[in-house]
């Protein structure tokens, strides 16, 4: 009884401190949601400590805090589980573990993106969202073959591209032949890598350009980047700078710090395996 009376006056207290800095803060709440999603959760009021823990989260992963992103959207993912059972909870689980996917990323964490990709990918499942289910899985083979689980990465890869190509869906699609070619990269299958890479050149240059399918950076990016290499590594490197240069270009455009690294970093390596230091240096 008496830890029942400390627990009620607890929640008592900090629901009364969130009331009064939703008071004070009115018309700027995204500025103090951390502190919102602290007060929520010592209150024990589920929603709303869901509600501001994932803006915490998405907040600090727009500003590549990824450590801090994860720290919130971890306690989002708790605060969630107190809730009741419903589809709607379900959905909302998939997507705050998709908010995780590139802090995650970001930090190397691949075992617990792994294991967060698996628990929306079955989440996906047990309420029917096909398509969200072999998203889950295109996803995975970059964490896959990143781990060193190279067939794998194959074997979930083939499937991947399989299954969006029935569903129909482009970005899904996109996703799965991005992560499969690089799959090949890494078994060391280069021609086979750039194969399966072709294809995807002309929708990250138009359709994608500026878009984020499962990805830290903007996805073009990264995945032209990738061709940049499997070009360059079969020796095509005439076609790997031209594909890099126009990552670099994409980067440019986005003006994202990130974007203008991992685009950067291909070409220099590209230049550095044709032997040019000077264009490495540029």
């Amino acid at each position: 009884a008496y830890e029942s009376l400390l627990r009620r006056r607890r929640c008592a207290i900090h629901e009364a401190v969130l009331r009064a800095l939703e008071t004070q803060h009115e018309g700027r709440l995204e500025e103090h949601v951390a502190l919102l999603a602290h007060h929520a959760f010592a209150a024990e009021l589920w929603s709303e400590a869901v509600q501001h823990f994932r803006a915490a989260g998405v907040k600090a992963s727009a500003s590549s805090a990824y450590r801090e992103a994860v720290a919130h959207l971890d306690q989002a993912l708790v605060a969630l589980e107190h809730t009741p059972a419903s589809v709607q909870r379900s959905a909302l689980g998939i997507e705050i573990r998709l908010d995780l996917r590139p802090a995650l990323g970001a930090n190397a964490e691949y075992e617990g993106l792994l294991t967060r990709l698996e628990e929306a990918r079955v989440l996906a499942r047990t309420i029917g969202d096909e398509l969200r289910e072999v998203h889950f899985a295109a996803d995975s083979v970059h964490v896959l073959y990143h781990i060193g689980r190279i067939e794998s990465a194959l074997t979930t890869g083939e499937e991947a591209v399989r299954a969006a190509q029935a569903l129909g869906d482009p970005r899904t699609l996109l996703l799965a032949r991005a992560n499969y070619s690089q799959a090949h990269y890494f078994a060391g299958d280069f021609e086979r890598a750039r194969q399966s890479g072709l294809p995807l050149e002309e929708e990250l240059r138009t359709t994608f350009r500026h878009a984020r399918i499962g990805t830290t950076c903007t996805s073009s990016c990264l995945w032209l980047g990738n061709l940049c290499g499997v070009h360059a590594t079969v020796g095509e490197f005439d076609k790997a700078i031209e594909v890099g240069q126009e990552a670099c270009l994409i980067a440019a455009e986005t003006g994202l710090p990130i974007d203008q690294v991992m685009s950067g970093n291909w070409l220099a390596w590209c230049h550095a395996l044709r032997g040019d230091g000077a264009a490495v240096l540029e």
